[in-house]
């Protein structure tokens, strides 16, 4: 037996098939073309039934034209579109008549809109966005024992809409509570265990901070107990879970006795 061996190059334009012998040699060629469709602008398809139409004609144009036996063929070589995907039911089934190929530019926007979130090395960029609570999917109830408990996380979050002073049923009269003082009332000094209040600070009073001066009003040191800025807890509480603030070591503690305040090291 006479081997030989074909080789097929699926191009845009047509199949190009040749016939070598097992030395590497060119015996034949044969071309056979087939069309792109353009069903919209940017859109460029074809069919897979034509490739393999394209194949087989070319093929028998091989065989016949060099009078070589189809057992002599022992090794098929196929080179195909780039990029290209065919979609298949389990039997092996086209889904669709035609198929797009490499030039096909209609989903060039999802690769911009792709690139906006992976950089060229890889690196990905993950955007988070609020959701109100009717709109959340899941949602398992004291699932994590380091978060706080579902009954306060629903006490903290109606501490925080009656903070608000924008709301139809919340106008509420003296100083603005809202913006990044949404926590007022919320939190305890780490120091001396009282409630942290908000003062209002910085060109002409418009940035909140969480200050309690229970030890500087006492007389007991020249600073506050403790005083953070608003922005840092603006969105502590915005989900179930437990918003700790360590506490210091006290240099000293008041305790009141019957001749009242004294101090303790």
């Amino acid at each position: 037996m006479d081997k030989k061996i074909i080789s097929f190059d699926l191009g845009t334009g047509g199949n190009k098939a040749s016939l070598y012998d097992v030395g590497g040699n060119c015996l034949a060629s044969a071309f056979v073309p087939y069309t792109t469709q353009y069903p919209q602008v940017g859109w460029h398809e074809q069919r897979p039934e034509d490739w393999w139409n394209a194949v087989v004609e070319s093929t028998r144009k091989l065989l016949k034209s060099n009078g070589v036996d189809k057992n002599d063929i022992v090794c098929l070589g196929i080179s195909g579109h780039s990029l290209g995907a065919v979609p298949v039911d389990k039997a092996g089934n086209l889904l669709r008549d035609g198929t797009p190929i490499w030039s096909d530019i209609r989903a060039q926007q999802e690769v911009e809109d792709f690139f906006k979130e992976i950089d060229p090395d890889g690196t990905f960029h993950s955007r988070t966005k609020e959701m109100p609570m009717s709109a959340w999917t899941v949602l398992i109830k004291d699932h994590h024992e380091a978060y706080i408990t579902w009954d306060e996380f629903m006490r903290n979050q109606k501490a925080l809409e009656r903070n608000r002073t924008n709301g139809e049923e919340t106008l509420l009269g003296g100083a603005a509570r809202e913006g990044l003082a949404l926590l007022q009332g919320l939190l305890l000094c780490g120091h001396c265990g009282r409630r942290i209040t908000v003062r209002y600070k910085g060109n002409g009073g418009i940035y909140p901070v969480y200050e309690c001066n229970w030890r500087r009003r006492e007389g007991l040191s020249t600073a506050s107990c403790s005083r953070k800025q608003g922005s840092p807890y603006r969105i502590g509480l915005s989900r179930p879970r437990r918003l700790e603030i360590p506490p210091r070591r006290c240099p000293e503690r008041v305790s009141r006795g019957g001749a009242g305040w004294r101090r303790t090291p």
